[in-house]
């Protein structure tokens, strides 16, 4: 149980890092383009090579962000060293974010936004962070092999796969289906989850131990394989360096293994799966998610001024 002095200190530094996340978040709107294309310099597939199967990687951020969210992780990778076969490194831009739209919606624009690039001959690794982890398994399950897209590796980030308790709050406040369908055990994360489950996808889950927005036990379905990160919250696990060093390293492996190296691989390197808490959320272990989504949602009023 944290003392008052210590709660103000961990209130106060959760404040600046949310308000610096923010500030990156609104600087990134005025960049007009619909895509960012983040190149790989070691990649042996250029962008004029036609007719040959790289891999290309997407992001998607979570609901209440911005592109700007995933960008550090994405420049982490990219220092680190993609394999050859990997072309490039893509963050999603959303389209009609504040018509309050499901899921589903935004995960056919995952789909869409592949094919405009011209990489649906690609393979493709898709990474979502929060929301954009429901979005991008969504998408496997349902449009990519429909699109007769290759998804040989998925990675959620931090994805209330179980549900969060802010989505009651954050689906009154923005009238959002999608924060409907990630309330507590929703009909769809439990259609999702067993999709999950019985998934030919490889797909690791991974989650930070101190996220009180997404905890740890709800970032995973039960029969999939889990990394956590003992020491990141919902928003540092996106700045943390041993995060961008899995992610380079699974991406790497993805790009050069079979699938079933590849899920023997996922397998070696996850953390023992947390049980699932039957414990429901306190006031007191809220009020950083509260924090979060009371900055998201004053974030999203600001993003609706200026587009």
């Amino acid at each position: 149980m944290l003392n008052a002095r210590q709660l103000n200190d961990s209130t106060s530094y959760y404040v600046i890092r949310v308000w610096a996340h923010w500030y990156n978040a609104l600087r990134m709107m005025r960049d007009a383009r619909d895509t960012i294309r983040y190149l790989n310099k070691h990649s042996d597939h250029n962008e004029s090579k036609e007719n040959t199967r790289a891999v290309s990687i997407y992001f998607a951020h979570g609901a209440a962000d911005q592109r700007s969210a995933v960008i550090p992780l994405i420049e982490g990778m990219l220092e680190r060293g993609l394999s050859k076969r990997i072309r490039h490194v893509i963050p999603i831009k959303y389209k009609d974010r504040r018509k309050g739209l499901g899921i589903e919606f935004f995960a056919e624009q995952i789909k869409d936004t592949i094919i405009e690039n011209g990489d649906q001959n690609n393979d493709i690794i898709v990474i979502g962070h929060s929301c954009g982890g429901v979005e991008i398994s969504h998408f496997v399950e349902n449009f990519a092999k429909k699109a007769g897209i290759n998804v040989v590796l998925a990675i959620p980030i931090c994805a209330p796969f179980f549900g969060t308790p802010s989505a009651k709050a954050a689906a009154f406040l923005c009238r959002s289906k999608a924060m409907e369908q990630i309330q507590d055990d929703s009909n769809t994360l439990q259609n999702l989850r067993k999709q999950m489950n019985e998934s030919d996808c490889p797909i690791i889950c991974v989650s930070a131990g101190k996220d009180q927005m997404v905890p740890p036990d709800g970032c995973c379905p039960e029969k999939l394989n889990e990394k956590v990160f003992p020491e990141d919250d919902h928003l540092t696990i996106l700045y943390s360096p041993k995060v961008m060093d899995l992610l380079r390293n699974i991406c790497n492996v993805a790009a050069e293994s079979s699938s079933s190296s590849l899920k023997e691989h996922i397998t070696s390197i996850c953390s023992p799966k947390i049980p699932k808490s039957k414990n429901k959320s306190s006031w007191c272990s809220l009020y950083k998610p509260a924090l979060t989504v009371g900055f998201g949602v004053a974030g999203l009023a600001l993003v609706a001024q200026r587009l």
